[in-house]
């Protein structure tokens, strides 16, 4: 069952409210057992492949192009590019495996193909390798098992916007190697507890007048609104246990609000700044109030 928060609670009360009938939460609570996210978080998952038709391996990295989602946790959490650059919204700790079919077409020689995941670092377009994500193998001519798998993958801790890849090369070119696009893949899953983790964040994003929150996008996260009479708007697919943490300026009047719902006994101040919190169950999308 879910923890509902439904009243205005002063930084001088004692913890133990957090276990009272109403499960009340403080903003000392909120701030020693919640900054930088919760102990469980938000599960981010993607599994991609390459559509269909074929791509040419060269000698050289080629990035594959991965770029079809079958199956992703939520379309702001990975962007797919037709080359095949996957970008990872969120910073964490993630587990990335692939598998890369690459079919000989030309060429009665054993073909040597090496595939590994790849990382622009958070930013620029210079892309590294990533340890032990490395994969091999040959095929032994266009009539005979012709087709090599490739598997790899490594446990990566990546910054926000970090551009992920897989690329793959063969290791002569007197024969054509061929990626099927169908038979390759990857799987990023999210591992870290910090990734989407719910809970009130320590950090301060300072965008002014913030008229929609997002929960699928600033859980744990502080929006410092200068605006002390706006409107504000949850976005549907909030993630469940998500949390949006507004400072409201203490000469204004209580902001309205559409798709959530004010939690009985949440009254707003108007003589002290005021912290309003946003918050998603898992079925709706609820706020409250917590006094400076």
């Amino acid at each position: 069952m879910a923890t509902r928060f439904n009243t205005v609670v002063e930084s001088t009360a004692t913890n133990d409210q957090i276990t009272q009938n109403e499960h009340l939460i403080t903003k000392r609570y909120a701030d020693a057992n919640y900054s930088g996210g919760g102990s469980s978080g938000t599960a981010y998952f993607l599994q991609a492949t390459g559509g269909s038709g074929t791509q040419d391996i060269g000698t050289s990295a080629t990035s594959i192009e991965i770029d079809t989602a079958d199956f992703i946790s939520n379309a702001s959490h990975f962007s797919l590019a037709s080359n095949g650059q996957i970008t990872i919204a969120t910073a964490g700790t993630y587990f990335i495996g692939y598998t890369i079919d690459a079919n000989q077409t030309v060429g009665g020689a054993r073909q040597m193909t090496i595939t590994r995941l790849e990382t622009n670092g958070g930013s620029g377009s210079t892309f590294t390798e990533i340890d032990g994500s490395r994969g091999s193998a040959y095929s032994r001519n266009i009539d005979d098992e012709s087709e090599a798998i490739h598997r790899g993958g490594s446990i990566v801790t990546v910054s926000a916007g970090e551009i992920i890849r897989v690329t793959a090369n063969k290791t002569s070119s007197q024969e054509t190697m061929t990626a099927l696009l169908d038979k390759c893949s990857i799987q990023i899953m999210s591992i870290s507890a910090s990734v989407g983790a719910s809970g009130v964040s320590s950090a301060t994003d300072t965008t002014a007048n913030a008229s929609s929150i997002d929960l699928t996008k600033v859980a744990g996260t502080y929006y410092t609104s200068i605006s002390n009479t706006a409107s504000y708007t949850v976005a549907s697919g909030a993630v469940a246990g998500g949390f949006a943490h507004i400072t409201i300026n203490k000469s204004g009047t209580e902001p309205t609000f559409t798709n959530a719902a004010k939690l009985a006994g949440a009254t707003f101040s108007a003589s002290t700044d005021m912290k309003m919190v946003v918050y998603n169950d898992g079925v709706e999308n609820l706020f409250y109030f917590l006094s400076e």
